[in-house]
């Protein structure tokens, strides 16, 4: 992981095709990857071969970019059948793009956010 964290940035700027120099990592990024490699193992790849779905009650925001390369936007195409409220939003991007969207990922959010606000408050009568 020491080999592998020491060249984190130039990795995932190649793998998603933007400039390095913008990835900020912490001080803690080697035991980080430690630690979520073995989240990793432990949840995501037995859930692959027997996923267990569950219904969402909450309003979900989805946003997908177009361009994962990692999670390809087909994993999403049934998202829809365990949701309530579902606001499905794409974003031309790689697997980073909270580092090479972080614009758009909070706009998106914001407005999200302003209209759960907005439809709890009409829904209140006095």
């Amino acid at each position: 992981m020491k080999f592998l964290s020491g060249r984190w940035p130039a990795f995932i700027g190649r793998f998603d095709g933007f400039d390095a120099t913008s990835v900020k990592t912490a001080p803690t990024l080697q035991r980080d990857m430690l630690v979520n490699q073995k989240l990793y193992r432990a949840n995501i790849l037995s859930r692959l071969w027997s996923p267990d779905l569950r219904q969402v009650s909450v309003p979900v925001q989805l946003i997908v970019g177009t361009g994962d390369r990692a999670v390809r936007p087909l994993v999403y195409e049934d998202v829809e059948s365990i949701t309530g409220i579902l606001v499905r939003r794409e974003v031309e991007s790689g697997h980073w793009s909270p580092i090479s969207h972080a614009e758009t990922l909070a706009e998106f959010t914001t407005e999200f956010v302003d209209s759960l606000a907005t439809n709890r408050s009409s829904r209140v009568t006095p």
